[in-house]
C-alpha cells in the first residue's frame, strides 16, 4: 500500500472449510469492502485479490560461513502475536554485536558461529507459538 497515493491493503478473512475460495475475486472483494464501510465507494478500485495460507517456516541453517540470515530471510511466521518482526529485531541485535566485536578485534570469528545455535531454537519456539495463537484465534 501507499498512503500518499491513497492505496490501502484490505485483508479479508477466508475459511476454506466453510467458504469456496474461487468466489473471492476482485469484484467480490470490492463488494465486501463497500459493505464493511457502510456504502458505495465510487473511487474504489481493487487492484488484486489473492489467497494467503497460514504457514511457519524456519531456515535449516541461519549461518553458513560469512553469510548470516536474519528476519524474514531466516523465518516466516503467521501474523499472530508480532513474533516475526520481534524475532527479526532480536536476530539483528544478536548478530550485530558479534560482528562489531569481531570487527574491533575484541572477539575471534568463532563467536559468529554461536549465532545459529542461539537464534534458530528461538525461531522454532516462536514459530510454534505463532501457529498456536493463529489456530486458537480460529
Amino acid at each position: 500500500h501507499h498512503m500518499g497515493r491513497g492505496e490501502w491493503v484490505a485483508q479479508l478473512p477466508f475459511f476454506p472449510p466453510l467458504q469456496d475460495g474461487t468466489a473471492l475475486d476482485v469484484a467480490e472483494c470490492g463488494r465486501i469492502i463497500e459493505e464493511l464501510v457502510g456504502g458505495p465507494l465510487p473511487d474504489l478500485s481493487v487492484c488484486s485479490a489473492g489467497a494467503w495460507r497460514m504457514s511457519a517456516k524456519v531456515a535449516q541453517r541461519m549461518s553458513v560461513g560469512p553469510v548470516h540470515l536474519l528476519g524474514d530471510a531466516a523465518h516466516q511466521f503467521p501474523p499472530a502475536g508480532a513474533f516475526g518482526m520481534n524475532t527479526g529485531l532480536q536476530d539483528a541485535h544478536n548478530i550485530a554485536w558479534k560482528l562489531a566485536a569481531v570487527h574491533h578485534g575484541s572477539a575471534s570469528e568463532r563467536l559468529l558461529s554461536s549465532y545459529d545455535a542461539e537464534r534458530r531454537p528461538v525461531a522454532h519456539a516462536n514459530a510454534r507459538l505463532a501457529v498456536h495463537n493463529y489456530e486458537r484465534g480460529l
